[in-house]
C-alpha cells in the first residue's frame, strides 16, 4: 500500500516524508483559496532542496525501495501552467476540475485525475475517457478537497479502474484509514488534514502524526481471496 501526503509547504516536511519512505508528496500550487497553497516558485524551492539532500540521493541508490515522487496539485490548469510545472522538475501533475485537451497532446508528464465525489457524480462516466497512458492514476476525493471530509466509501466498491492506480483521499486520518483500505482496496491512500496539528492555529504537518499514519497503513492486512 502506497502513501501520498498532500499539502506540503516546508523543507522540514519534505525531508520527513523522504525519511519515512512516503511514496508521493503533494504540493498545492497556484490555488490561493487553500491554506496549503504554494506559488510554483515556492514549491520548486522545496523540491530542489529535497533533491539536493543526502537522504534523497541515498534513496535513489537503494535497491529495496523506490524514491519519493513529487506531485503538483492544480485546479483547471492552462497548458502554459502545466508546461512550467513540468519544467520545474515535478514527476506528476494531479488535476482537479477541468483538463484542457491540449495538455495530453503537448506534455509528457504523468497525470493523476481527481474526481470530487458528491451525490450527483457518475463515476464511470467521469472516467470513461481516461485511456491515455499519460494518465496513471485516478483520485477519489471529497466534494471539497482539503476540508477533511470523507465520502460514502460503500457506494464506490465497484467501478472500472481502467488499469490505473486507484488513489483514495478525502478526510483520511489515523482512525479511519484502516477501514478505507479494507473497504475500497486502493493502491494509494492520500492524506492532508489528517496529519496536521489539532491546534488549528498551528500551521503545517504534525510529524508525529505522519509516523502514526504510515505505521497504521503498514499494519493493515488485506485478504486478497475475498
Amino acid at each position: 500500500m502506497k502513501v501520498k501526503i498532500c499539502g506540503i509547504t516546508s523543507k522540514i516536511e519534505i525531508l520527513k516524508l523522504i525519511e519515512s519512505g512516503v511514496d508521493y508528496a503533494g504540493f498545492v500550487i497556484n490555488f490561493p483559496k487553500s491554506k496549503r497553497n504554494n506559488t510554483l516558485e515556492q514549491a520548486k524551492e522545496i523540491v530542489d532542496y529535497a533533491k539536493e539532500s543526502e537522504i534523497y540521493k541515498t534513496s535513489l541508490q537503494s535497491e529495496n525501495s523506490s524514491h519519493i515522487k513529487f506531485v503538483a496539485v492544480v485546479v483547471s490548469p492552462a497548458l502554459e501552467e502545466i508546461v512550467a510545472i513540468e519544467a520545474a522538475g515535478f514527476d506528476i501533475i494531479q488535476i482537479h476540475g477541468e483538463m484542457n485537451e491540449q495538455i495530453l497532446a503537448n506534455t509528457t508528464i504523468q497525470i493523476f485525475i481527481a474526481i470530487n465525489i458528491n451525490k450527483d457524480i457518475d463515476v464511470n462516466n467521469s472516467i470513461k475517457n481516461m485511456d491515455s497512458d499519460k494518465i496513471i492514476g485516478i483520485v477519489f476525493d471529497g466534494a471539497t478537497p482539503g476540508e477533511g471530509k470523507t465520502f460514502n466509501w460503500s457506494e464506490y466498491l465497484s467501478f472500472d479502474r481502467q488499469g490505473k492506480m486507484f488513489i483514495v483521499a478525502g478526510g483520511l486520518n489515523i482512525l479511519n484509514v484502516t477501514e478505507a483500505i479494507l473497504t475500497l482496496r486502493p493502491d494509494v491512500v492520500d492524506v492532508s488534514s489528517g496529519v496536521e496539528y489539532d491546534n488549528i492555529g498551528k500551521k503545517g504537518k504534525d510529524l508525529e502524526k505522519i509516523d502514526r499514519f504510515i505505521e497504521t497503513v503498514q499494519n493493515v492486512k488485506i485478504d486478497l481471496t475475498k
